[in-house]
Order: structure tokens, then sequence, then C-alpha cells
């Protein structure tokens, strides 16, 4: 069985003017590298990819309104991934969210 490696893409408004300049970003697993998001992007999009660049976030606290409980969200990994052809759009609907 393999894994999955690219899970969502991310739908910011940062990433939605990233775009324009021919730029997606996705969440993706952490423990993935760069040959791999760049070969699981060109499988299920048919793009050629220029460069991927990766990001690590760390986790958030944060205080539940009205309480002193904290919690932790999770820690993430985005890839950022520019294609090689300037004219092509990845259609983020064939990604099962």
């Amino acid at each position: 069985m393999s894994r999955v490696v690219i899970q969502k893409a991310v739908t910011t408004e940062k990433s939605f003017k990233c775009q324009d300049i021919k730029v997606w970003s996705f969440l993706v697993a952490k423990d993935s590298n760069k040959s791999e998001i760049k070969n699981e992007i060109e499988r299920l999009f048919g793009f050629k990819v220029a460069s991927v660049n990766t990001t690590n976030l760390r986790p958030k606290l944060r205080q539940l309104k009205g309480s002193r409980v904290h919690t932790k969200r999770s820690s993430q990994k985005v890839a950022r991934v520019s294609l090689k052809d300037k004219k092509a759009k990845i259609d983020l609907t064939k990604l099962k969210q």
C-alpha cells in the first residue's frame, strides 16, 4: 500500500495570490522529501515540476475562549510547487479533500 504524500491543497488568500505566478501550495506528509513531492505532483496532474520548496511549520499553542485550558496544534509541512510550463493551471478539485 502506498502512503499519502500530498494531504490537501492550501486554500488561503496568500496561496491564491501565488497562483498568479504559477506557484501552488500543498500540505504534505511530515516525512516526505522534495523528490517524492515532485513525483507525486507529476503523477497526479501530469505537469512537469520546476522546483519544490518545503517549510516545516511549528506547532501553535492556543487558549480556548473563556477558559485556562491550553491546547497545542500539531506541526505541519507545506510544499510550494512551481511548474515549468507557465501556462499550465492545476485543477485542485482532483485532490480528495
